[in-house]
Order: C-alpha cells, then sequence, then structure tokens
C-alpha cells in the first residue's frame, strides 16, 4: 500500500496528501468558477455554478451563469441537460467516464491506481499535483490539481488539442449530507431527449 512504505517520522508528500484526501472524501460540495483557455492561455468562455458529488459515481454540475446547464450522473446514467436549448442527451455512466474528470473527486477507485502523480511543487500559495491518467482513451491527458492543506482548491483539465479548463473552487463543505434525489434527473416536459 501506498502509505506503508512512510515511517511515523516521515514527512507525508503532497502527493500522499492528495491521496488522503481522496481517499477519505464521500461527499463534496462546491461553488466553482470554471474558465476555459485556448493554447495560449486567452480566455474563451467563463461560467460559474454549483457543484455536488457523492462516492460512489453520484455528481451533480449546476451551471448557473452565463447559461443554465445541468450534468448529472446518478452512477447508472450520465444527463445533460441545456435549458435554454430544451435539449437533454442520456448516455450510460460506463461510456461517459473517459470524458467526465468530474468522476475524479467522486471514484471510489483509489487515485494512484488511475493515474500517475507527480509534485509540481508550490506557485500562487497553493501546492500541485499532476495526474496523468494511466487508461490512454481519455478526452484529457491530464489534470493539475491546486491544493491548500487537504483542500481541493482548483482543478486545470488539460486536453489532447492542449486546450485548458480551469475550475476554481469555493464555500467548500467536505463530507456534508447529501440526498440521492440530488443526482436524478428526469427532463421537463417538451425537452428533446438524445440517446434513448
Amino acid at each position: 500500500m501506498l502509505f506503508a512504505a512512510l515511517s511515523v517520522n516521515a514527512k507525508p508528500t503532497q502527493m500522499d496528501i492528495l491521496v488522503k484526501a481522496f481517499a477519505n472524501l464521500k461527499s463534496w460540495q462546491a461553488g466553482f468558477v470554471q474558465t476555459i483557455y485556448d493554447v495560449k492561455r486567452v480566455p474563451l468562455q467563463k461560467s460559474k455554478g454549483v457543484v455536488y458529488i457523492k462516492k460512489p459515481g453520484k455528481f451533480r454540475w449546476d451551471y448557473k451563469k452565463p447559461f443554465s446547464q445541468l450534468i448529472v450522473s446518478n452512477n447508472k446514467e450520465l444527463w445533460i441537460y441545456d435549458a435554454e436549448m430544451q435539449q437533454a442527451t442520456v448516455k450510460p455512466v460506463d461510456q461517459a467516464l473517459a470524458s467526465a474528470p468530474a468522476m475524479l473527486l467522486g471514484s471510489d477507485t483509489p487515485i494512484y491506481q488511475a493515474f500517475d502523480l507527480r509534485d509540481l511543487g508550490k506557485r500562487e500559495g497553493l501546492a500541485w499535483v499532476e495526474l496523468i491518467p494511466k487508461e490512454k482513451d481519455t478526452d484529457f491527458k491530464k489534470i493539475i490539481v491546486g491544493m491548500k492543506g487537504d483542500n481541493v482548491q482548483v482543478m486545470e483539465l488539460r486536453d489532447n488539442f492542449s486546450q485548458v479548463t480551469q475550475i476554481q473552487f469555493h464555500h467548500i463543505k467536505k463530507n456534508p449530507k447529501l440526498n440521492d434525489a440530488l443526482f436524478d434527473f428526469e427532463p421537463p416536459k417538451g425537452v428533446d431527449v438524445l440517446g434513448r
């Protein structure tokens, strides 16, 4: 086991702290600001909302601004609902995992089994760890996590086209009680449903 090699007096590395923090996470709630950057780090789009996560495999990304969009999984189905377009897409969650880095926080799989980890040191008051997926068939080539203590503050997703999606978290609540109904979705009447 990863921690077995650590002596009692050894100071844990940031990678150890990250692995332990994710292992101890049963549920999670936070506000977020998401910014998408192009390859030259020019911001293309900014959105805000709230995220709820409950292990195993349940999450709800509720985008409020500038447009209303919902991405929700009950660990069986993944729904993407665009209120403005009156359209919802559904697919089995196992088909969506490769393109859903949100599962990182909600997976029961130990993080070191799914990713190779590398300590990137400190900058901007945060400790940074790089996660490279061991599974090569993913829509992203790496995730960079910025932590303050054992709290995830920032996630940067680098896709295969060198585009960066940065998610900054605030008002974080670790292991809150979350009702399972939060992760179920029933499309409103009149909404076009794709995937069924």
